[in-house]
């Protein structure tokens, strides 16, 4: 049954990987508080959970929040602490993703709609229970935090505009092997003030 369970989580990731998905839920995303809606952390096309396609969409299970953290030393670069709200029994794959085919987490940042040069420094992850091509698939799960390194030139673009935006695009898979599209989450870090 193992095998079995781990050939079709293969398919569906080759199906996603290739632009088709093999999903038959569908469950709507929520706010924070649980209501339906356009909440931190959706795309507006995530916000009925399923975007235009009518598919469940990774914001179903997975939100994020942004916080700009002080530099430990004074040469030290800004750094915003990306934080993952993943729901119970879901993850999302780590980054570098374990297999070439698998949608990594990955965060790129903009100010005013043009793209800001960043480092995010994505954590190991953890080993999970699921095998694909005999390897074991590398997962980040609730409350990860990816610290994203903003050197001074985005910084001061950043504070420009009086904010950075954030996307985080992630898949979302459930412990049992259902993955959802993958999802961009949208999110603001407003720029601190210099010290």
């Amino acid at each position: 049954m193992k095998a079995v369970r781990h050939l079709v989580l293969a398919a569906a990731a080759v199906a996603l990987a290739a632009g088709v998905l093999v999903m038959v839920t569908h469950e709507p995303a929520t706010t924070g508080d649980g209501r339906p809606g356009t909440g931190a952390g959706e795309s507006a096309a995530d916000a009925d959970g399923g975007g235009s396609s009518g598919l469940a969409q990774s914001a179903s299970k997975v939100d994020a929040s942004a916080h700009w953290s002080t530099p430990a030393a004074d040469r030290a670069p800004d750094r915003i602490r990306v934080v993952l709200d993943i729901a119970d029994g879901w993850h999302v794959n780590a980054n570098p993703a374990s297999l070439d085919f698998l949608i990594p987490t990955r965060v790129t940042a903009s100010a005013n709609g043009s793209p800001l040069k960043v480092s995010p420094r994505y954590p190991p992850g953890r080993e999970s229970d699921i095998e694909l091509e005999g390897k074991r698939i590398r997962v980040y799960g609730d409350a990860t935090v990816i610290a994203v390194d903003v050197p001074p030139e985005s910084r001061r673009t950043a504070q420009a505009s009086g904010s950075l935006e954030l996307t985080v695009r992630v898949q979302s898979c459930s412990d049992d092997g259902t993955c959802l599209a993958p999802s961009d989450l949208h999110l603001t870090a407003d720029t601190p003030a210099d010290t």
